[in-house]
């Protein structure tokens, strides 16, 4: 039987160019594993009061 993780390709993504490259990898390795794609929307949060 196989787990959760196994039954998608994740991806995070953030609007770069880079991004956007692992995007169309990711996208490639599931259609290929015949996996579900999910990419997840990443961001920094940047400016006074960025701390943790």
């Amino acid at each position: 039987m196989e787990g959760p993780s196994q039954q998608r390709v994740v991806v995070g993504v953030n609007g770069s160019l880079n991004s956007l490259v692992a995007l169309q990898r990711a996208g490639a390795e599931a259609r290929l594993s015949g996996r579900r794609l999910l990419a997840v929307l990443v961001w920094t949060r940047t400016g006074a009061g960025s701390g943790p």
